[in-house]
């Protein structure tokens, strides 16, 4: 058996559970850059995350409807909420990507 190269930036390792990354680091380099592209696309920025806090709207960046609505109708929990999420966001982050991660590499392995 041939073995395959990885194009995998080492970045991506830390965006994704180490199962994906060895699953992804085993396709071919089409399958890889393919992978890379789609992951590029739908993964979120914590930055982006922080920009959005200030009215709920980072819940629907991170596609959390109905939790954005429960922040708004309760006035970010009296703010309690709010100063919670300033120290959750990098983890709501993470484990959004980490999601991302195993659909993308769900959907590269179904079009194979």
């Amino acid at each position: 058996m041939s073995e395959t190269k990885s194009i995998l930036p080492g970045y991506l390792k830390d965006n994704m559970p180490e199962a994906v990354f060895r699953k992804v680091s085993e396709m071919d380099e089409l399958n890889q850059a393919a992978y890379i592209g789609e992951f590029k696309k739908k993964k979120k920025s914590t930055l982006v995350g922080y920009l959005l806090l200030g009215g709920g709207v980072h819940y629907m960046y991170l596609g959390k409807f109905w939790l954005f609505l429960l922040f708004i109708f309760t006035g970010g929990g009296c703010l309690v909420w709010f100063l919670i999420d300033l120290f959750r966001i990098p983890s709501m982050v993470r484990t959004y990507n980490k999601t991302i991660a195993l659909d993308v590499l769900r959907d590269i392995q179904i079009l194979q």
